[in-house]
């Protein structure tokens, strides 16, 4: 819900939108930095390094929010090390206001939001304009922290609950391939 209160993600961040290199400082010997595209170069939290860009134009630092502008728009990684940023991804750094965690949560509960505000035939994009414009609670950098803190907890305590579940899966699949070997 926004409220008169609210302010907008630019006020709290700063903003880069990523941008190509030349395809010629593109290269897989490990030349310059990791250069991530989009989020099919994202993993899980961290990005996966399959290209690396000796001139980037844009970069990302570590600990940068990284977040898809462009098919699908939304989908976030943090960076684990400076990476060049091409034009499917922005990388949003809060201000000393702002607490990363509490950004990084507003922003997946608004991932709706953001693709509602993309334009595009082939594929939905935004722009900077659109991102800039977020609405963010307008609330004390102490309470912002709490949030964070809480919902990262979560987050850790859903990812074990996953990893449980495919040792569960992968337990229960060998089972079946030895009791099957038992009747041929």
């Amino acid at each position: 819900m926004i409220t008169k209160s609210d302010i907008k993600l630019k006020d709290v961040c700063n903003i880069i939108m990523g941008q190509s290199p030349e395809s010629s400082s593109y290269n897989q010997q490990g030349i310059g930095i990791p250069f991530f595209q989009g989020c099919s170069d994202f993993g899980e939290i961290h990005p996966s390094i399959r290209t690396y860009c000796s001139n980037p134009k844009k970069k990302a630092n570590v600990d940068d929010i990284l977040i898809s502008v462009r098919a699908p728009i939304g989908t976030m990684n943090i960076a684990d090390r400076e990476s060049c940023i091409g034009r499917g991804i922005a990388a949003i750094t809060p201000l000393e206001i702002a607490d990363k965690d509490f950004v990084y949560y507003l922003l997946q509960f608004n991932k709706g939001y953001l693709q509602s505000q993309g334009t595009g035939s082939t594929f939905k994009a935004i722009g900077k304009t659109a991102l800039e414009s977020m609405p963010v609670p307008n609330i004390p950098l102490k309470r912002q922290k709490a949030i964070g803190t809480e919902f990262r907890l979560i987050d850790r305590v859903l990812a074990n609950q996953r990893r449980q579940l495919t040792l569960l899966d992968d337990s229960v699949k060998s089972r079946d391939v030895e009791g099957l070997s038992d009747v041929f």
